[in-house]
């Protein structure tokens, strides 16, 4: 006796576990639940009993599909007219200017793996004249922006390169082509 409740208790468990991961892929995909979690779920335990094995291989099949199919979820489409796009053209005194780039690099990395609104600050400089230097910086809108400016990072760049800059030019651009975007980026590995 004490064998079979506990079996039946096992299968209760699975089924309950089944269900709950149905119900959150479904909720993830935002697909309708399907009505055979329900009639498996109000199954008599005799009946539940006889079925298992063809329960097992429903729910198995459908949660395979749901695995393997090409389920089409939504992604948040890039607003290209909310973004802030800059180029910043700065001219870096020849003196100073490993220091600077320690501190450039440090910066940016930290603005792009730290803040979730930075979608890229990408610092160059011109082949035949490194104290040029330009820097990409894509923001997902103005208020990501200013939120970088209040940034312990970006402020300790800010002070302690002001000495270093010869010259500073702020450019910002629109986007030509927006949906193209996304897939620059992911290409990058």
């Amino acid at each position: 006796m004490y064998i079979k409740n506990r079996q039946n208790s096992n299968k209760s468990r699975i089924l309950a576990r089944i269900k709950i991961i149905l119900n959150r892929k479904f909720l993830a995909s935002k697909l309708p639940t399907f009505n055979i979690l329900n009639v498996v779920c109000k199954l008599k335990k005799n009946e539940l009993k006889e079925n298992m094995r063809k329960i097992s291989i429903m729910l198995l099949t459908i949660l395979l599909c749901i695995s393997c199919g090409k389920v089409e979820q939504k992604h948040e489409k890039l607003n290209s007219d909310k973004m802030m796009i800059r180029i910043s053209e700065i001219e870096i005194e020849p003196e100073f200017l490993e220091e600077y780039l320690l501190i450039l690099k440090e910066e940016s990395k930290a603005s792009v793996e730290l803040e979730p609104g930075v979608i890229s600050i990408f610092p160059m400089f011109q082949k035949d004249k490194p104290t040029e230097i330009r820097i990409l910086e894509i923001y997902s809108d103005r208020k990501a922006y200013e939120s970088h400016l209040e940034t312990p990072h970006f402020k300790h760049y800010k002070t302690t390169t002001l000495k270093m800059v010869k010259s500073l030019k702020l450019v910002d651009m629109n986007t030509i082509d927006g949906e193209s975007m996304p897939m620059i980026f992911k290409k990058i590995k």
